[in-house]
């Protein structure tokens, strides 16, 4: 395996060189971020091909962007990367099922199976994602106590956008009493 922190530098310099394409920008600057995309392909196919999962995660994010469209190779460096538990991973794919994101139809039940198995694995992603799923009713009859409780779990973990939905959701009388007491008293770890 590669030195961890020597991944991180590589991925954090690839990710400075590639920005998203937008439709505004005169045909130079999309051919020169093109460029900077292939090159940032070209440095970090080998880390992901090494089995680095956060460069495979990484890959699977490059392919996607709208001068790739390589949705099936972004798809099984993803699928390679959450069979390693990236919690990104885990979580893309479920956004993929989940929200019918191109090119997969919607599957709410395939989309919730992983956004469960990210939250298995304490992937405070997954739980948020799953506390927005109850707390709207998406696929799923609402249920505020089973939205707040996947907050307050990924709030526990240091998760501060979950505390934040939590805050919002006791501050709209939304949910548990008894749960937005305890928050108030401090008997939580987060």
């Amino acid at each position: 395996m590669l030195n961890r922190n020597f991944t991180s530098l590589i991925l954090i310099v690839i990710s400075l060189l590639v920005t998203p394409i937008s439709a505004v920008w005169s045909q130079e600057t999309k051919e020169v971020i093109a460029q900077r995309l292939d090159l940032a392909i070209k440095y970090i196919t080998p880390l992901a091909e090494a089995g680095e999962k956060e460069a495979q995660f990484h890959l699977a994010r490059l392919l996607r962007q709208p001068s790739k469209q390589a949705w099936d190779k972004s798809y099984e460096w993803l699928k390679a990367s959450a069979a390693q538990n990236h919690c990104g991973a885990i979580l893309a794919i479920g956004d993929l099922y989940f929200l019918g994101r191109k090119p997969f139809k919607r599957d709410r039940e395939k989309g919730m199976d992983f956004y469960q198995k990210g939250a298995e694995l304490d992937c405070t992603s997954s739980m948020v994602a799953l506390g927005e799923v109850y707390r709207q009713g998406r696929g799923v009859k609402k249920n505020h106590e089973l939205a707040n409780s996947w907050y307050l779990q990924a709030a526990e973990l240091g998760d501060h956008s979950a505390a934040l939905y939590l805050g919002r959701q006791i501050a709209n009388g939304r949910g548990e009493k008894k749960l937005g007491r305890s928050i108030l008293l401090g008997n939580h770890s987060c």
